[in-house]
């Protein structure tokens, strides 16, 4: 049985809210497109700094476990990072390691689902319905969509955003301390700066270090058939500077279709032994390797002929990957990561 509750608040592309009219109406709309989302990270799994695991946990599951030990705990944090470096991924995963608190996971987009009119309504009936399940945390994720901009421009956002900014303040003075949030952002310097004042406490989550390039590259090719050796992956480390994780699992995705690339450009398969990749701990007599024309056991046919399940996996070797590796390019320039440690340098607190 599980102990954690995990709810994401559905994209409007996925389910459309009808008019809501009475007060019941909008609770169901609320309760409508909120649906338990299982925690498939666990928080120990996640490669980041220890420091920020422990501001996190600081600010959101111990107080929430140990109340009498945080008699004034911060509830509001903003988690500050470029895209692609694991903020969602970071949060999300901290409801792995508590027992009994659910994490609602929403974007201020989600509530302007439905009428223009019920938007800041579905705000109030949301953060009613958090505190009725409450101890619980709301994660606010892409909270950059929350610019001055937007905000003046659109009436409909306005609303929202006066409703939500009205429910975070009700959060910093509720006296019973079942509820935390936190926002995460992408480009802290576009956030509505009358948000980003609610938030008591900045948590910046940098670029991977080399160490972490490293473990996240390993980690993603855990899977594939490959001769690399340790120093092989510490130079992939060391030339993928500036790379976010994102990037990094792009990276290895790529390498991986390399294979499927090989496959599918083969007019020549021999039959060969080796484990099976349905199960590597059973070695299979009866599997296909693409091969050249002219080797002795080469087989004319293509891989829409070989049998599932009986491809054999060609092992990587680290100069298919530096080869790959050369069309790839860091998505983070050095001018964005200036920019928002700029940003936490100015508005952090420590």
């Amino acid at each position: 049985m599980e102990n954690i509750s995990n709810y994401h608040l559905q994209d409007n592309n996925d389910r459309e809210i009808k008019e809501t009219k009475t007060e019941d109406d909008l609770d169901k709309s609320v309760k409508y497109f909120i649906e338990p989302v299982k925690s498939t990270v666990h928080f120990d799994d996640v490669i980041c700094p220890p420091e920020i695991k422990k501001q996190l946990l600081e600010c959101t599951i111990f107080p929430l476990k140990f109340p009498k030990l945080f008699p004034t705990p911060i509830k509001k944090t903003l988690v500050c990072g470029v895209n692609g470096v694991g903020k969602t991924y970071l949060i999300k995963s901290i409801a792995s390691i508590a027992e009994n608190i659910s994490l609602f996971h929403i974007h201020p987009a989600d509530f302007m689902t439905g009428q223009a009119s019920d938007g800041g309504e579905l705000v109030k009936r949301f953060f009613n319905f958090a505190r009725e399940t409450k101890p619980c945390i709301v994660f606010l994720d892409d909270l950059e969509f929350l610019t001055n901009e937007v905000v003046e421009e659109s009436s409909r956002v306005y609303r929202i955003v006066t409703e939500l900014l009205v429910q975070i303040n009700g959060v910093a003075f509720d006296n019973n301390n079942g509820l935390s949030i936190v926002g995460a952002c992408g480009a802290p310097w576009k956030l509505c700066s009358i948000v980003r004042r609610k938030f008591a406490k900045i948590v910046y989550l940098p670029l991977q270090d080399r160490d972490s390039r490293t473990l996240i590259i390993k980690n993603n090719m855990k899977d594939l058939r490959s001769n690399l050796k340790a120093e092989d992956f510490a130079k992939l480390g060391l030339l993928t500077e500036r790379f976010s994780a994102s990037d990094l699992t792009c990276f290895v995705r790529e390498v991986s279709f390399d294979f499927i690339n090989i496959l599918r450009n083969a007019t020549h398969f021999k039959k060969v032994t080796g484990p099976s990749p349905e199960n590597k701990e059973i070695i299979d007599t009866d599997l296909w390797l693409p091969c050249e024309s002219d080797d002795c056991d080469a087989v004319e046919m293509t891989f829409e002929d070989v049998p599932e399940g009986k491809f054999s996996t060609i092992e990587i070797s680290m100069e298919v990957v530096l080869k790959i590796f050369k069309k790839y390019k860091p998505t983070i320039s050095s001018e964005e990561v200036e920019r928002i440690e700029e940003f936490v340098n100015r508005y952090a607190n420590t």
